[in-house]
């Protein structure tokens, strides 16, 4: 059999493992059996309507090997390893139950505990940082982690003045340094959450609409209850109220401008360094200055002219 297995065959077989492996994980039968998570809470009070109301998936959302999820618990299970192995009082996956005021029961396990220091850490994995540090902990992760401290603070893993932080991870290696941000778990907070579902109670009990709290491209894209939400709706378009697209937006444009200001300052300090050539002491080190000669050439549209290219490099 070996001698005919293709690459495509091996491809998919590995494929095939992801598949199955998400379809076993607890989250996902959680979702498969429409019970209510904390990672449910603050997401969509239309999602949550209609899992109370155990609508039909669209299975294409129920198929979906979801790889950046795999990808990031990978992270944040060797993540709990490190952490635990490094201060071995702390609690990883603990699992719990929290009641809200209202009554209402979530079950949640929380990704560290430590017990030492009164605070729950909660493990988030970007693609890059820079996003999680321009904008604020998102409502779904405020409520996921209120949930998580309500429920650890009631099972007297915490006490009533403990704290909560999001650690927010590079997953693509690129940084190691995580960028922290801490949650205030409050009374304010916990009513906010159960109000939150409260309202996609009444709506289920009474059989009326829910907000729906996400932009229809981010639903169309990741929820499981599209087609019966929005699907009769027309493509969205115009103003996007998204608050991570604002965020992005934000830090393209300050980065665009920052790019700008840089091949200004750059230009105008080469023009001085230009009248130079060799080893000049700069505050981080030695640099070697030279400048090399670039011919110009002829294209069918253009004619660049002969220039001098300036290289600056760190003396070894």
């Amino acid at each position: 059999m070996t001698d005919t297995l293709t690459d495509d065959q091996v491809g998919l077989r590995v494929y095939d493992a992801l598949k199955a492996h998400t379809q076993a994980q607890p989250r996902t039968q959680q979702s498969q059996e429409y019970r209510l998570g904390a990672s449910d809470l603050g997401l969509c009070r239309s999602f949550i309507k209609y899992l109370l109301e155990e609508v039909p998936y669209d299975e294409d959302k129920m198929q979906d090997p979801k790889w950046a999820a795999f990808v990031g618990s990978a992270v944040g299970d060797r993540l709990e390893d490190a952490y635990k192995m490094s201060y071995p009082n702390a609690l990883t996956q603990a699992s719990f139950e929290t009641t809200f005021p209202s009554g209402r029961v979530v079950p949640g396990h929380s990704d560290i505990i430590d017990t030492e220091l009164d605070i729950l850490i909660d493990v988030k994995s970007k693609d890059g940082l820079a996003i999680a540090e321009a904008g604020d902990v998102s409502r779904p992760n405020k409520y996921q982690l209120g949930t998580y401290t309500l429920g650890a603070r009631q099972a007297g893993l915490l006490t009533k003045n403990s704290r909560t932080f999001v650690v927010y991870v590079d997953r693509s290696g690129k940084e190691a340094m995580p960028h922290v941000k801490e949650v205030i778990v409050d009374d304010a907070l916990i009513a906010e959450i159960d109000d939150f579902v409260g309202d996609a109670v009444y709506a289920a009990q009474y059989g009326v609409e829910a907000p729906k709290d996400q932009p229809y491209n981010f639903c169309e894209t990741y929820c499981a209850f599209f087609s019966t939400c929005r699907g009769a709706e027309t493509r969205a378009e115009g103003l996007i109220e998204d608050e991570e697209a604002h965020v992005a937006l934000k830090v393209f444009l300050e980065a665009r401008e920052a790019a700008k200001q840089a091949d200004v300052r750059k230009k105008m300090a080469g023009e001085v360094l230009g009248r130079y050539s060799g080893v000049i002491l700069g505050d981080d080190g030695a640099y070697e200055v030279s400048q090399t000669l670039v011919a110009g050439g002829s294209n069918v549209s253009y004619v660049t002219k002969d220039s001098v290219r300036l290289n600056v490099r760190a003396k070894k």
